[in-house]
């Protein structure tokens, strides 16, 4: 259907172009004339779009963009609750590593003061 649309579309786009340009105003007459001259026949007329073939497929372009803009919103709001999570583990891994960096701090204190314990039993040993 939506190849017959485009089709019939073409054929009033080139007869607005081609008549309305000419003259200001058209008669059935010149539309005729213009429908012989492309080749047009009866059985083609026969599947020329209608005000209701339009309505129709309006209403059905409506409910697929209206299917669409509900699955962006969808993805739109799991990208949002996405970008909160990662900020969550963002802040959760730099409080990880503060932590870790004083208990490394922490250890290399304790290290220190062991070997200097150790070294002042090995003087009082020698």
């Amino acid at each position: 259907m939506l190849s017959v649309c485009l089709r019939n579309l073409n054929l009033v786009k080139m007869f607005l172009k081609s008549y309305t340009m000419k003259k200001k105003t058209t008669t059935l007459n010149d539309l005729m004339i213009f429908l012989q001259e492309q080749g047009v026949v009866k059985d083609d007329l026969k599947n020329f779009v209608t005000k209701d073939d339009l309505k129709s497929l309006e209403s059905k372009m409506d409910q697929r963009f209206g299917d669409v803009e509900r699955e962006l919103e969808s993805i739109t709001n799991q990208l949002g609750e996405i970008k909160a999570e990662l900020a969550k583990l963002e802040k959760r891994t730099r409080q990880d590593v503060d932590v870790a960096s004083k208990d490394v701090i922490k250890l290399q204190r304790q290290v220190v003061l062991l070997e200097q314990r150790i070294r002042r039993l090995e003087k009082t040993r020698a």
